[in-house]
């Protein structure tokens, strides 16, 4: 069962019983003025950073950030393939928030719900593109009032869903005067992140005029009630899971078996979302195992493929032969570690892994970055002692059986050597996968379903 100190059944959405809106009156107004003032502030302070922020902008564009998208995002993003419809848009920010917001659409969408998502990432990956059969997937608008009222005059949306936090203040503030409800989904608030919030001049505010929030857990609806958020506005619905059993699709792992020519029997480690900092460790526990595992091969899937130091600086560092991943289609692999170059590949790079590492957990200023990719292949998956940013995923997946949280580098090559000496074998496996199937809800549904009970929509 999971443990319900860190999650809760999606059952509980459903369930839920939000009290009435608060008194009106005296308080609305009281709210309005603290909304306005909070906007007012925080359009100010966007005004006088305006230099640095074109000057940031500009840099961006010359690595080719925003290259063909610029002027979509400013005009308001991606237009609605067809007008009229009842549509919900799900807005998300980086590549891992928008896969929530594209696995998000695919339960809603099921009942024949118009759903659009739209993220900020400056290109979508032609795989999250495949993946959108059922509804429109394009860009949101940049963060500035007059490309968000752009967007919600486009769209006119019904509702509008934020993927765990909203980075795009201005589109949710806009909303809340169209009179556009909005909400928070998949919230996943860690201690430090409450801390640096609490520590903010509006830290409190960007959470004051969204109308409800949706945790991963009770633990993440105790600290929104401790910046101030009301008790009715917050539902919990648990961890939304990927579909699993992704192992029985043979045909994605001979893929990438072929590309990154790998030959049966072959131990496979994927990193993935590393940082410089923990490829050190990561190279050096390859290192050291492949003294008992010969042909052992690492995959290193960079957090950003972009950084300023260069993705390949640790290999660099230590003298690591390695060979870049964007090459493999057309080259013969020569090196037992392989640089993954390119955006949105990592999830099925899963799929060859005997042991999966998640990165962001031997930084410690991360919190760590989700376990639920690797979990869908059903392989043993390691961890560091940093998960603050997701120990509601964390738990789930070590209580069932998946996940060892490594201490250090002497933990972590132990794991993955019981892991590449199979000493838990398949079925075993497959066991822990069926008993997590069997608590696995199509969270986003069901959060759907209340919220529309909230906002009283059809």
């Amino acid at each position: 069962m999971v443990n319900t100190q860190h999650s809760d059944s999606a059952e509980a959405v459903t369930q839920a019983q939000v009290p009435p809106e608060p008194a009106r009156g005296i308080e609305k107004l009281r709210n309005w003025a603290y909304w306005l003032t909070g906007y007012a502030a925080y359009t100010l302070f966007h005004l006088i950073f305006l230099p640095y922020v074109i000057i940031r902008f500009i840099g961006r564009m010359g690595h080719g950030r925003y290259r063909g998208v610029i002027w979509r995002r400013f005009i308001g993003g991606t237009k609605p393939p067809s007008r009229g419809e009842d549509w919900t848009l799900i807005i998300a920010s980086e590549l891992g928030e928008t896969r929530t917001a594209v696995q998000a659409a695919q339960e809603i969408s099921k009942d024949g719900s118009h759903i659009a998502v739209l993220s900020q990432l400056s290109r979508i990956p032609v795989g999250l593109q495949r993946e959108c059969t059922n509804f429109p997937i394009g860009f949101a608008p940049f963060n500035s009032p007059h490309a968000a009222l752009a967007c919600l005059l486009m769209w006119r949306p019904k509702m509008v869903l934020f993927v765990e936090f909203s980075g795009n203040y201005h589109l949710a503030f806009v909303a809340k005067l169209l009179g556009i409800p909005t909400a928070l989904i998949n919230v996943n608030l860690p201690e430090p992140r409450l801390r640096r919030l609490q520590r903010k001049v509006l830290g409190r505010w960007q959470f004051s005029f969204i109308d409800a929030f949706v945790t991963q857990a009770r633990t993440h609806k105790e600290r929104l009630m401790r910046l101030g958020v009301p008790r009715h506005k917050i539902l919990v619905s648990g961890i939304a899971l990927p579909p699993l059993f992704m192992g029985h699709s043979p045909e994605i792992r001979q893929k990438w078996r072929g590309i990154l020519q790998l030959q049966p029997g072959t131990p496979v480690v994927v990193a993935g979302s590393t940082y410089h900092e923990e490829e050190l460790i990561l190279i050096e526990t390859a290192r050291q195992l492949r003294k008992r595992f010969p042909e052992l091969v690492l995959i290193l899937a960079p957090r950003q493929i972009n950084r300023t130091q260069g993705t390949s600086s640790a290999l660099q560092a230590v003298g690591e032969d390695y060979d870049v991943r964007s090459l493999l289609d057309r080259h013969e692999r020569v090196a037992k570690t392989i640089l993954l170059d390119t955006v949105g590949e990592l999830r099925e790079l899963y799929s060859v892994a005997t042991v999966a590492f998640v990165g962001g957990s031997f930084v410690t200023h991360i919190g760590g970055h989700t376990p639920i990719e690797a979990l869908a292949w059903g392989i043993p998956i390691t961890i560091g002692p940093h998960f603050e940013q997701q120990e509601a995923a964390v738990y789930l997946s070590e209580q069932a059986g998946f996940l060892h949280i490594c201490a250090g580098e002497e933990a972590l090559a132990h794991c993955w050597e019981e892991a590449i000496s199979g000493e838990e074998g398949t079925e075993e496996l497959e066991a822990k996968t069926q008993a997590l199937s069997a608590h696995q809800i199509e969270v986003f549904e069901a959060t759907y379903v209340a919220l529309k009970s909230r906002f009283g929509l059809n």
